[in-house]
C-alpha cells in the first residue's frame, strides 16, 4: 500500500518537507490526534478503518480528522509562505 499525497498541491514535495514537519508539531501542539491520523495515513499507508481501529473512533471520524488536518496544513504553510 502507497502513502498518499495531500493532494493536487503536492504538499509533501520534497522542498515542503520542512515546512510539512514544521507544520505539524504546531498543530500537534493543538490536536495531537488529528497529527496522528495524518501520519498514519500519509507516512505508514494506513486505510482509514485502520487508523479508526488505532485510535478508537468511527472511520467518519477518521474523515473529519483527515479533512481538517489538512486544511489546517493548507493554511499554515501558505500563510508563512505569504509572509515576506
Amino acid at each position: 500500500m502507497q502513502p498518499h499525497t495531500l493532494g493536487t498541491a503536492n504538499l509533501l514535495s520534497w522542498s515542503r518537507c520542512g515546512q510539512v514537519d514544521e507544520a505539524l508539531t504546531r498543530l500537534d501542539k493543538e490536536k495531537p490526534t488529528m497529527v496522528k491520523a495524518i501520519e498514519l495515513q500519509y507516512f505508514v499507508g494506513l486505510t482509514l478503518g485502520q487508523i479508526s481501529e488505532i485510535l478508537g473512533v468511527s472511520e467518519r471520524t477518521v474523515s473529519s480528522y483527515l479533512a481538517y488536518a489538512r486544511a489546517w496544513l493548507y493554511r499554515d504553510i501558505a500563510e508563512r509562505d505569504a509572509k515576506p
